[in-house]
């Protein structure tokens, strides 16, 4: 199986005054390949703290990297230098990053969303966000102005992506299709969410043991605590990655039939479930 691991940087989710939405939608990228994220780790903007962070994330072995955040014109926009760094490899003007920071901010002017620089520190602002490690290739951003990158370290990929929800989702479902396809192939993700006739998670334990005892389908079974009450129904899921759909259904379904086997030799039974699918 192909993994990933997830570097998220940001002292504003960090304090709490910021959400990250965009780790969990990223991982549904992921899974949606068939691929597997190993672990997501948020750090504050600082260069050391990042660094930190991407030796971490290489020690796991994935087959790519993901950092979200830190891509901007600011000072505390470190990510791409904090990559360079990891990486041992200098930072350059890079002539396709500059391009499309030139381009957007003229696009931008041109719609009347910002007004033309008017100073030397805005130029050279700008100008930071298309300093790229030697050998990094810059992706294109149609909703901000910020390229992302895409590096290879030792046989691993890079993939930085801005932290802007928008700007993230739209470079990664109209830019960068051929990264995710290099480091993470294609395939399927699916998952059966299961009402149990349980209304205590502890009763399921002894059926969850005895199924992970018996099965050899690479099939994940997780049960899903609720509120303690006589109307409760425990709910857990399976769930399967794989190289298709149609794979992944497949496996689903001999599993499903197992556990109502296990969950019946336990006195209990599934009431309903419902099948959860998505792909690349």
């Amino acid at each position: 199986m192909r993994t990933a691991a997830i570097v998220v940087t940001g002292n504003e989710i960090l304090d709490g005054s910021t959400t990250d939405t965009s780790s969990g939608w990223i991982c549904r990228q992921v899974s949606g390949r068939g691929a597997s994220t190993l672990q997501i780790c948020t750090v504050p903007d600082v260069k050391e703290r990042i660094e930190l962070a991407l030796g971490q994330a290489f020690a796991l072995r994935p087959n790519l990297v993901l950092t979200l955040g830190g891509l901007g014109p600011t000072r505390d926009d470190l990510t791409i230098p904090a990559v360079a760094g990891y990486a041992g490899l200098p930072l350059r003007p890079d002539g396709r990053a500059l391009a499309i920071v030139e381009r957007r901010y003229r696009e931008l002017a041109g719609q009347g969303r910002i007004a033309e620089p008017d100073s030397e520190e805005t130029r050279r602002a700008r100008e930071k966000m298309a300093l790229f490690p030697e050998g990094g290739e810059a992706i294109f951003n149609d909703v901000g102005a910020a390229p992302a990158l895409h590096l290879v370290v030792r046989d691993t990929g890079i993939l930085s992506l801005p932290g802007v929800p928008a700007e993230l989702k739209s470079i990664v479902l109209n830019h960068s299709a051929h990264v995710f396809e290099r480091w993470l192939g294609a395939g399927a993700f699916g998952n059966v969410n299961i009402v149990t006739s349980s209304n205590d998670e502890s009763a399921l334990d002894a059926a969850l043991r005895d199924f992970d005892a018996a099965s050899q389908r690479d099939v994940y079974l997780k049960s899903r605590a609720r509120r303690f009450g006589d109307d409760v129904r425990m709910l857990v899921t399976l769930s399967a990655r794989g190289p298709s759909r149609a794979s992944v259904s497949a496996r689903l379904a001999e599993a499903l039939q197992a556990f109502g086997k296990t969950l019946q030799d336990h006195g209990l039974d599934i009431l309903d479930r419902s099948y959860e699918a998505w792909d690349d």
